[in-house]
This record gives structure tokens, sequence and C-alpha cells, in this order.
């Protein structure tokens, strides 16, 4: 196909609470390589963020400010059974 097997550099999320849809995605760092060719075509726009130096005396070497919004849970409605 001629297309290259590497994946722009990312970090997965797994996101639940009560009453909201679970949500699974995935943020793309906005300086990585392959963001404008990645080789599963899952980059979008809204899943780029820009992942910074953390300070100093923190016990990570980065972090990254996003905003995720989750959907309402469908409401289920019971019906009684005659």
């Amino acid at each position: 196909m001629g297309h290259h097997p590497w994946r722009p550099g990312h970090i997965h999320f797994m996101l639940s609470k009560d009453g909201y849809q679970s949500l699974i995605s995935q943020i793309y760092d906005s300086e990585t390589k392959y963001l404008d060719n990645d080789s599963v075509f899952a980059v979008k726009q809204s899943l780029i963020g820009t992942f910074a130096r953390a300070p100093a005396g923190a016990d990570t070497d980065l972090v990254l400010a996003f905003d995720f919004k989750l959907k309402k849970a469908a409401v289920e409605r019971l019906v009684a059974a005659e």
C-alpha cells in the first residue's frame, strides 16, 4: 500500500462518571511527527493537545491541560409487564 506503520505520539484515556456515558479516547501531542499522516487515520483536530514540561519538583515530566466533555447517559424507562 506504500504507507508507513508509524503513529504520532499520543496518550490514551478511559473516563467514567455516574450518570454519563463512558469515554475512551486519545490525545495527540501537537509537536509529534506523523500528526498529518497517522498510519490508522485516527487524528482529529479536536484530539490534539499541547504537552508541556512539568514544573520543577513535580513527580512527572510532562503535563497536559485538556477538557473532556461527557454525554449524559440515556434515561432507562422501565415498563411494567401486564
